[in-house]
């Protein structure tokens, strides 16, 4: 939200885990689009008309379980990622911050994690 112009002025200060303007904080519409179509295949909603329009999620993705997208997502190794969209998100957060882009006045607190991205908790 610290790039997004629609943000500008809903919030007045944020913390932010993780990386928020590395390189990887988000990611091309070209890889989304991509990503998209992998999981559509690997979920056989690739079939779906309604899958390949745009708009709203499709009936056949909406009706799949938490399992059956995490099993898909983690077949193709997709890393989910907000999407540089030149509407909502116009530019990487990584480029904003070079350009200045980011929405003014805003204190921020940056933190990172040594497990990040740790699945079980519970882990020794």
């Amino acid at each position: 939200h610290l790039v997004m112009p629609s943000s500008r002025g809903l919030f007045s200060s944020a913390i932010m885990m993780s990386g928020g303007f590395a390189s990887w904080a988000a990611q091309s519409m070209q890889d989304a689009e991509h990503d998209y179509d992998g999981m559509l295949r690997l979920t056989g909603c690739d079939k779906s008309d309604a899958c390949l329009e745009r708009g709203p999620p499709c009936r056949c993705l909406l009706d799949l379980t938490s399992d059956q997208l995490l099993d898909a997502q983690a077949k193709l190794g997709a890393a989910w990622a907000p999407t540089v969209d030149g509407t909502h998100l116009p530019r990487h957060p990584a480029d904003a911050v070079q350009e200045g882009a980011v929405n003014p006045g805003v204190p921020v607190i940056i933190g990172g994690t040594r497990e990040d991205c740790l699945a079980d908790i519970g882990a020794a």
